[in-house]
């Protein structure tokens, strides 16, 4: 039986601004280049989310705080 992988990814508070709606629904930003995924948010929004995975298309966070 193959053991999992222990994930070296950390979540993070961030601070972002919601650039705008993909096709799911939540909305996009940006975060060291990469775009960060937040339920829940609106285009033009600012907001603090905490990045909770990582992967090569991005990172999908949970929404804090609307600022």
């Amino acid at each position: 039986m193959r053991q999992k992988r222990k994930s070296s990814f950390k979540p993070k508070d961030i601070s972002l601004t919601i650039e705008s709606i993909g096709a799911g629904g939540d909305g996009i930003g940006t975060f060291e280049g990469k775009s960060v995924y937040v339920p829940k948010t609106m285009a033009g929004e600012q907001v603090t989310a905490r990045l909770e995975s990582g992967g090569t298309d991005g990172y999908k966070a949970r929404l804090l705080d609307s600022i």
